[in-house]
């Protein structure tokens, strides 16, 4: 299975019950359908081994999976390939090999490689080629050959260090995450520390002192740390007690106190040489969060005189805003599908417009230009807090599963109240699962693997990360364009609400309206037909009503949005 096919797979076991589709397959890796539909055959080549059920794409292009699909058993499987199963590509040696020497300052046998990707030693010698030029072209840096030996690189420590950092950012970013590839290497170099202890580690320092990186820099200087920490070391001389200390040189203090390894005099040296080299401390600014509140609340207000809106008087989209880009170093790299959202908010090119006429304000205040990937989950959120205010008189129903501990989902729960419009009805441990009602259930979110059910279900961290919360996001978001079970119900709707022989008479009311048969429809009955109508007892402004009105029509196409933008310039 080649690095493809495994990407696609690891994405659906990190969240199976998300919709992959071909078309975002062939929006990420730039192929055809048919070049998708030959790594899935893969997969499933995979999957059979373990009889395990195909995967398959359904009418619509949506990835699918039998009832037999095990997570667990799969992620299992995975980690144990080898690279006989695994089918390295030759870009893929060529990486192992330069990090390899870059690593090591030792002479390495042609054999030995051979052996470790189980190639022939012809085909070594032809990736040696490729690796002499990519160091030939790299100043300071000479691939040496020792005949009957081997070969070994010859550079600086902070040549060394600085391509080091170049290629392990290429292997966490570019492969995927925790993936074959990955693993591979790590075992390969005997990796102590793994890179998101380091990552988070320097996360928890930057927010004790209210401090941000800005851009790649951040990934740039934890990757120099996992170098320096796990690379082996010729010396012991500690740092002196006297040396002076900025508030960076002790993020890698900091590091080492927590993983427990002593910080030396030349690692604490080329930390310094290569911060300076890149520029890093020009990227690190203090946070002030009522500040960002401000930026936030600003941005909003201007999208707001722009489209008529009232996004900035939505308190859970400023503060999950305010989250995204204050933890902004978790998620610029992550990749983001907007769903579907054009058929379900007709203006969504409008406010793609002002978000990027607007997204200087707070550009100018992070001090660099966000990625395309940070404005789709800003997009994302401000999409979600339109369809919360426009179709919805209820937040969507979730329960929370954990472990044993409750005190683990009571956190979950505290980070879900905080940052989504969520309805939490429920926290439970994965033991009493089996009592859960999911008729009264739209979502779940848990920090455990959970079996297939009836409702979606999203696998977080106890410590939500920004995968987490767009993972979330974007379920929400599926939410809220279409009813939730609780509103296909009426009775259901309010059982949880009123005394029970309230519920009773209205229930009995609705049985009776339906016996006494159907009457003849008025004129206005005739034109529209019953989902266009809609009872909401939310306070509106007479535009966003007859706005929130024309919704049903539009979405059927009887009508266009800029039939009903007409309709309110026309009384202005």
């Amino acid at each position: 299975m080649k690095k493809r096919s495994e990407e696609i797979l690891q994405s659906l076991l990190a969240n199976p019950s998300q919709k992959l589709t071909i078309i975002q397959f062939k929006k990420k890796y730039k192929i055809g359908e048919r070049t998708i539909r030959n790594d899935i055959s893969e997969v499933n080549d995979f999957l059979r081994k373990l009889h395990i059920s195909d995967l398959y794409f359904d009418a619509e292009g949506k990835l699918n999976y039998g009832p037999d699909f095990d997570v667990k058993k799969i992620s299992a499987h995975l980690s144990q390939m080898s690279v006989y199963d695994y089918k390295l590509s030759k870009e893929e040696r060529q990486i192992y090999i330069i990090v390899h020497l870059l690593w090591e300052k030792r002479i390495i046998t042609m054999q030995s490689f051979a052996d470790d990707l189980m190639v022939s030693r012809i085909t070594i010698l032809n990736d040696i080629e490729k690796v002499k030029d990519v160091f030939q072209n790299t100043e300071d840096v000479q691939l040496i050959s020792d005949p009957g030996r081997g070969v070994f690189v010859q550079c600086s420590d902070l040549t060394r260090l600085d391509m080091l950092v170049r290629y392990f950012h290429e292997i966490q970013f570019q492969f995927v995450k925790n993936g074959f590839y990955q693993n591979m290497i790590a075992e390969s170099l005997q990796i102590e520390y793994p890179f998101s202890v380091i990552l988070a580690h320097v996360q928890d320092y930057l927010e004790i002192n209210n401090l941000m990186f800005g851009d790649d820099s951040l990934y740039d200087l934890v990757l120099c740390l996992y170098v320096l920490y796990n690379r082996p070391k010729s010396e012991v001389e500690s740092i002196n007690i006297n040396i002076t200390l900025n508030e960076i040189d002790n993020i890698m203090m900091y590091v080492g106190y927590k993983i427990n390894c002593v910080v030396q005099m030349q690692m604490l040296v080329l930390f310094r040489n290569f911060r300076k080299k890149h520029a890093i401390e020009s990227y690190v600014r203090s946070l002030d969060q009522i500040e960002l509140y401000e930026v936030i609340t600003h941005f909003l207000t201007k999208i707001d005189q722009q489209l008529q809106t009232s996004l900035s008087q939505d308190p859970k989209l400023i503060d999950s805003l305010f989250m995204h880009i204050k933890n902004i170093r978790n998620w610029g790299d992550l990749d983001v599908d907007i769903p579907d959202v054009q058929q379900y908010i007709p203006e969504y090119q409008m406010i793609e417009q002002a978000v990027s006429a607007h997204i200087p304000i707070v550009e100018k205040y992070l001090g660099y230009t966000m990625t395309e990937n940070m404005l789709h989950s800003i997009m994302i959120h401000i999409c979600v807090s339109l369809l919360r205010s426009r179709n919805r008189s209820r937040a969507p129903s979730v329960i929370v599963v954990c472990p044993g501990s409750m005190a683990t989902g009571r956190y979950v729960e505290a980070q879900i109240r905080n940052y989504f419009d969520l309805n939490v009805i429920q926290v439970l441990p994965v033991k009493e699962l089996d009592h859960m009602d999911e008729s009264r259930v739209d979502c779940i979110i848990s920090t455990v693997q959970l079996p297939k059910l009836s409702v979606p279900v999203i696998q977080v961290h106890p410590v939500l990360d920004m995968e987490d919360m767009n993972h979330i996001q974007s379920q929400l978001f599926t939410l809220q364009k279409q009813p939730l079970l609780k509103k296909q119900n009426v009775v259901d709707r309010l059982q949880d609400e009123l005394p029970a022989d309230l519920v009773q008479q209205i229930n009995e009311l609705i049985q009776s309206y339906k016996k006494s048969g159907k009457k003849e429809k008025s004129a206005i009955g005739q034109l529209l037909e019953r989902d266009c109508l809609q009872i909401d007892d939310e306070d509106h402004t007479w535009q966003d009503g007859i706005r929130k009105a024309a919704q049903p029509m539009i979405h059927k196409q009887m009508i266009t949005a800029e039939f009903a933008e007409q309709a309110i310039a026309n009384v202005e």
